[in-house]
């Protein structure tokens, strides 16, 4: 879908979407709840509350609710998310102890998969996109969420609790 896209001003919206929930996370637990939650839990809370891998179950219900020609849309947002916790969420972590260096943060985007896929798709004039080479991709990219699920799934219930402390429900209610 992507290389259909049209570039335009609008598509800084989703980007912009994704700053701005990290922004209002931020402002919430690092400042208006500052004085209920240790430091090192406003961190948390804000990259929680304020990131999300949005793709694996975000991109099915896009489609479903949406259809397909909002996905760009979601990719968009995405990787909004996923530049602000290469970048913001990296440097909350790094100050704690003073390790943060702005190139790891640009090699981190530089060299993240999704990131070089949206970069080559932008790229691919619309033309080469047609008959069985759409409808692979196609078929390519509907087996992606289930499998990805499944696997994110099962990691995390052989190494997480599912006990949820009082501040991490702070975090999902804002979610």
């Amino acid at each position: 879908k992507l290389p259909k896209l049209e570039m335009s001003l609008e598509m800084l919206a989703p980007f912009l979407s994704a700053v701005f929930i990290f922004l209002c996370s931020a402002i919430l637990f690092l400042v208006v709840f500052k004085k209920y939650f240790t430091r090192d839990q406003s961190i948390v809370l804000t990259i929680v509350a304020g990131l999300g891998n949005t793709s694996f179950i975000g991109f099915p219900l896009i489609n479903f609710y949406f259809g397909e020609d909002s996905l760009p849309i979601a990719v968009i947002f995405d990787q909004g998310s996923f530049f602000l916790f290469a970048t913001a969420a990296q440097y909350l972590i790094a100050t704690r102890n003073g390790s943060f260096k702005p190139i790891n943060s640009v090699k981190k985007i530089i060299s993240f998969p999704p990131f070089i896929g949206l970069i080559v798709a932008l790229f691919i004039p619309s033309e080469w996109i047609f008959g069985w080479h759409e409808y692979a991709l196609i078929i390519l990219g509907k087996s992606i969420s289930p499998v990805a699920m499944l696997i994110v799934g099962f990691q995390s219930s052989r190494f997480v609790n599912f006990q949820f402390p009082r501040p991490l429900s702070f975090a999902l209610t804002y979610k």
